[in-house]
């Protein structure tokens, strides 16, 4: 994985946090103490790199964040909707419905 996230034109990243500290502030400030963050895309969470950024988002952010070790989409291409590294437990539902799951046909 390549341990990043791209939001519209802007890339997150271990080598570009710091550059957004300001930006994420911002979303900390409109974020409750109970908030979390549940990223659902492939690979963001894989390996020591990935594991550092996800921890430093939530640092940053100020809420539980979770994201994916793994191939996240269709199981027939590999993937799964598990959010398998968790900053803290997260007691957010699925986002998705089964039904959705089941017929999204791709990897995200």
């Amino acid at each position: 994985g390549t341990s990043s996230l791209q939001l519209g034109t802007t890339v997150l990243s271990l080598n570009t946090l710091e550059r957004y500290v300001w930006d994420l502030t911002v979303w900390s400030n409109a974020l409750t103490a109970n908030a979390e963050l549940l990223i659902y895309t492939s690979d963001l969470a894989r390996g020591v790199r990935g594991e550092e950024f996800v921890g430093h988002l939530s640092e940053l952010i100020g809420v539980k964040v979770a994201a994916s070790r793994s191939k996240t989409g269709n199981s027939l291409l590999g993937g799964n909707w598990n959010l398998e590294l968790q900053t803290l437990p997260c007691q957010t539902l699925p986002v998705f419905t089964s039904e959705t799951l089941a017929a999204y046909d791709a990897l995200l």
